[in-house]
């Protein structure tokens, strides 16, 4: 849990110290992107979409050894809290499933 930050692509550490990063796909690995996320000192991370499409990719397993729960939303729900979530409080749980719901940003 923690306020939302915007971190670009993630392919250098952002200022999200105590905060949860969001993050676009696109330029470098996923597991790259949520190890900037908690080397910065971020606890959490949400990786978003750059296309309308699927969002299942073996990418996303591939050398995950973060500390720090990660989530991969839609370009839709990702566009989303940037426009709107920035900033603002956000609660993340994880199972083997995550959903996104927009009543739930303070």
């Amino acid at each position: 849990n923690g306020v939302l930050c915007d971190c670009g692509v993630g392919t250098i550490q952002c200022e999200c110290q105590g905060e949860v990063c969001l993050i676009e796909r696109g330029d470098n690995w996923f597991y790259e992107k949520v190890a900037n996320c908690e080397d910065a000192g971020g606890v959490a991370a949400i990786i978003y979409n750059n296309v309308d499409e699927s969002i299942f990719s073996n990418d996303w397993t591939l050398d995950i050894s973060a500390n720090i729960p990660a989530a991969f939303i839609s370009q839709l729900d990702g566009q989303y809290l940037v426009e709107r979530g920035l900033g603002k409080a956000v609660a993340m749980t994880t199972s083997n499933s995550f959903q996104f719901n927009a009543n739930t940003l303070n």
